[in-house]
């Protein structure tokens, strides 16, 4: 609907997390609605405790199919510390490169395409709670470097998502 959101997939947190303006934005596309108002006290690792001034929100995101993802989470007016923005042209190519050597022409024409960068602002964090949401994977390299795809369709029409090491991060 116009709107683009940096999602960030963690598998280390458990719930969705939403950035205020994020919810506002899709709020106003009748995409957000309030849950259980806040304040709310959240802990986290080694028993870290925040406020949750905004409570919780019910979001609906859609999907490449034109399905629709609900998740329910904290809204925060920051959801975690910017990322640098990272290019994936070369780590693109060097996944495409290995799969045609271990699997093949047509294996390595089927991989998701992969963004011409990520990092930045992070507007949604979708944990393992909505593990059906989160990115399936395609293809790991020996280094770790794995290419999953998404059920996000990206703004430029690709569905791959990054994880692991690489040389360029």
């Amino acid at each position: 609907e116009g709107e683009k959101f940096n999602v960030f997939f963690d598998s280390g947190c458990g719930d969705m997390i939403c950035k205020k303006s994020a919810v506002e934005r899709l709020a106003a596309m009748g995409r957000a609605r309030l849950e259980v108002p806040g304040p709310i006290i959240l802990s986290g690792v080694g028993d870290k405790r925040s406020v949750c001034n905004h409570g919780i929100y019910k979001i609906k995101v859609p999907l490449f199919d034109k399905r629709e993802a609900v998740m329910c989470g904290p809204c925060l007016d920051v959801v975690t510390a910017e990322f640098p923005i990272y290019p994936l042209d070369s780590v693109q190519k060097d996944i495409r490169s290995t799969c045609v050597k271990t699997k093949g022409h047509n294996a390595a024409r089927n991989l998701p395409k992969l963004p011409l960068s990520v990092g930045g602002t992070v507007d949604i964090m979708i944990g393992i709670m909505y593990n059906k949401y989160l990115p399936k994977e395609k293809i790991r390299l020996e280094s770790g470097l794995a290419l999953s795809e998404s059920v996000f369709l990206g703004s430029d029409c690709s569905r791959g998502v990054v994880g692991g090491p690489h040389s360029s991060f």
